[in-house]
């Protein structure tokens, strides 16, 4: 599920590297899991810097008709108490670095920070991580529809 051609295969989830931190402080030694779609999982090891890496995860596109694309992804960190998520989202667009507007996905997660939401082009992310990414600007609903009486 993780090779990678532009013509036949869709990105789940492009890839990532990212330092995982409490406050100023590396989380060293700490497993990361990588959830994608509930049907792909990765488990990696932070280094002494707290930095862990995951490579693309694609699957080939579905054939005969179109159907909308999306793709569940989620990681998540252990502690004495589990596994506890830190970045879950849902991608909208098959392309690789989608979730990054097309530059390196590169994340920078504190767990003591609150979570925000983003997002970005089609795709909601929910995450203690920050990527160098702004979010799209909030949409005003009552500018979308007219919603005064007909004469």
């Amino acid at each position: 599920m993780t090779s990678f051609s532009k013509k036949n295969n869709e990105v789940l989830m492009s890839p990532l590297q990212g330092q995982l931190k409490r406050g100023n402080k590396a989380l060293a030694q700490v497993e990361v899991k990588q959830v994608v779609d509930e049907s792909y999982e990765s488990v990696t090891v932070t280094d002494d810097e707290g930095c862990f890496n995951f490579p693309v995860v694609t699957r080939k596109k579905p054939g005969g008709f179109e159907v909308e694309f999306t793709a569940a992804q989620e990681l998540f960190y252990r502690n004495e108490s589990g596994w506890i998520r830190f970045w879950g989202g849902v991608k909208r667009e098959p392309t690789l670095n989608s979730e990054a507007r097309g530059k390196d996905f590169s994340l920078s997660c504190n767990i003591d920070i609150q979570e925000e939401s983003y997002m970005i082009g089609s795709s909601f992310y929910h995450t203690n991580c920050r990527w160098g990414v702004e979010s799209d600007p909030p949409i005003d609903f009552d500018d979308m529809f007219d919603t005064e009486e007909p004469n």
